[in-house]
């Protein structure tokens, strides 16, 4: 990762690739390239700009772990949860 940046790829807009983040529980993800952004000297990179969902946590145990974790969680504790979060950002 020291070597390669994604630039090098000459990915276009909307081509696709797989990425495949932890080798051991198996998380592979499919990014598609959107749209090509000057570089804003104040962020730091490489930053996530846009999502549906928030990432699953480090050493989860891959995703079929992480969805039975999720799908036991009551949906009134996972607002409760989403309430309590939005009221942190918004301080």
């Amino acid at each position: 990762p020291d070597q390669v940046r994604l630039c090098d790829f000459k990915f276009r807009i909307n081509e696709r690739f797989r990425y495949e983040y932890d080798f051991s529980d198996g998380w592979q993800h499919e990014v598609r390239v959107e749209a090509r952004l000057a570089q804003d000297e104040k962020r730091i990179y490489p930053c996530c700009i846009g999502g549906k969902r928030r990432a699953p946590p480090e050493g989860c145990g891959g995703a079929l772990a992480f969805m039975a974790r999720r799908d036991a969680v009551p949906s009134h504790v996972e607002d409760l949860l989403e309430d309590i979060q939005a009221d942190l950002d918004a301080n």
